[in-house]
């Protein structure tokens, strides 16, 4: 929703790759080697941050799918342990803020520090005001698209990506993100009606879900690589979307 949420990009943390289920939390072992090979794991530092202060939040809950939920220290930070070529979906949560969720495979050259930000409960009502809700339903979920370009060597994101979700949905969206900066536009309005692809901001956003399983298609996107969401066979993005939760779905794109 906003450029500082950039920092979900953990760069090899988690890598697009076919999903084996839709939910499939099991690892595959190396049958190569052995049939009972232990599989393989790494160990990364995730720390919840304020995604409009960028301070650590203490206190956040943290839950991979399937597993016991972890709870932040005074620094904002957990520390998990992933199997590497499985899926995760992985939530964090704390007073105040809407809840963000996020899906992957966990890659094998995996950095060990990676972030997923919280917005503040009143920012979301904002966006989703903005956006044409008169209220966020807390039954429903939402979704945070982005395509970026990675560090600091293009000015702006990644423009002219059109987004399609299956099933098409019953609440809002999707809504397009205005060129600017957005700090700014969310004083006025932040979305037009009237765009059917991404601009410079590289943002989507939708409202009001119901919650479940979904695939997102897009065009526009040549040379971006799914970060979160896990690539299905047919090369559509699949998530799912949780009762008063902000799903993200990223894509980083090589510079034109």
């Amino acid at each position: 929703m906003f450029r500082f949420i950039l920092s979900l990009i953990v760069l090899g943390l988690f890598a697009c790759g076919e999903s084996h289920s839709d939910h499939d939390h099991t690892p595959t072992a190396d049958t190569s080697v052995s049939d009972t090979a232990a599989p393989k794991t790494i160990k990364v530092t995730y720390t919840a941050v304020n995604a409009q202060t960028d301070e650590a939040i203490p206190g956040a809950e943290i839950c991979v799918d399937g597993q016991d939920c972890l709870v932040s220290d005074d620094a904002g930070v957990v520390e998990l342990e992933l199997v590497v070529g499985t899926r995760i979906d992985v939530s964090a949560k704390a007073a105040g803020f809407t809840t963000a969720r996020g899906s992957a495979i966990v890659a094998d050259n995996a950095v060990t520090e990676f972030s997923l930000p919280l917005i503040l409960e009143v920012v979301v009502t904002l966006l989703a005001n903005q956006a044409g809700a008169e209220t966020v339903d807390p039954e429903r979920g939402h979704i945070a698209f982005l395509s970026v370009y990675p560090g600091d060597d293009v000015v702006g994101e990644k423009s002219g990506v059109s987004l399609t979700i299956n099933p098409a949905g019953d609440g809002i969206g999707p809504k397009y993100v205005k060129d600017g900066d957005i700090i700014e536009l969310l004083a006025e309005d932040l979305y037009d009606d009237t765009l059917t692809a991404t601009t410079s901001s590289g943002a989507v956003n939708y409202f009001n879900l119901t919650p479940g399983d979904y695939s997102l298609s897009v065009s526009g996107a040549e040379g971006c690589t799914s970060f979160f969401g896990v690539e299905n066979a047919d090369g559509t993005i699949g998530f799912d979307v949780k009762a008063n939760e902000i799903t993200y779905l990223l894509y980083t794109c090589a510079a034109e």
